[in-house]
C-alpha cells in the first residue's frame, strides 16, 4: 500500500476513480494520504433513480465515463 501511495504521489495524481454503488474505504484513505479527488465511473450494471429520472441509456452513460477518464488523465 505504502508502494502505491508513494507512487501516487511522485506521479502527482490528482483524481481516484471509483465505481458507482461501491463504497471503498481503502480508496478514501488513498484520496486523503496523496491530497486526490474522488470521481466515479458508472458500472452499467444497474441504473439509479436519477439515471431513470434523466432517462440515461447505456451511451450517454458511456459518454459520461469518457468524460470523467478524460478528466482524471489530462488534468
Amino acid at each position: 500500500m505504502q508502494s502505491l501511495i508513494s507512487h501516487a504521489k511522485e506521479e502527482k495524481i490528482k483524481y481516484v476513480l471509483n465505481e458507482q454503488n461501491f463504497d471503498s474505504k481503502l480508496a478514501k484513505m488513498v484520496e486523503n494520504e496523496i491530497g486526490a479527488k474522488s470521481l466515479t465511473l458508472h458500472n452499467l450494471s444497474v441504473l439509479t433513480d436519477e439515471n431513470i429520472k434523466n432517462k440515461d441509456t447505456y451511451f450517454t452513460l458511456m459518454e459520461a465515463n469518457i468524460a470523467t477518464l478524460e478528466k482524471a488523465l489530462n488534468e
